[in-house]
């Protein structure tokens, strides 16, 4: 699990918040949410949305159902990769 709040994903102090979110569209995500819905399945990154005020991605998983995912300060832990795995 990744938080995108650390260089793991990139964030350095000349890369913007914004700049990372859109860095990741077209990228899989899998998020473990503590509401279960949806948990643990990949999703394709589609857009960069606000939500609340909040940066945030718009994803869309395999059976056409969608999500809007919070980035940074995200009480859910998630993955995002180049390809989904198992």
């Amino acid at each position: 699990m990744i938080s995108p709040n650390t260089t793991e994903v990139g964030l350095s102090d000349s890369t913007s918040r914004s700049e990372l979110a859109e860095r990741n569209v077209g990228r899989f995500i899998r998020v473990a949410r503590k509401d279960g819905w949806q948990s643990d399945q990949w999703a394709i990154i589609t857009m960069v949305v606000i939500s609340k005020k909040k940066l945030c991605w718009l994803v869309e998983y395999s059976n056409g159902a969608t999500d809007v995912v919070r980035i940074f300060d995200n009480p859910d832990h998630f993955d995002v990769s180049d390809t989904p795995s198992v």
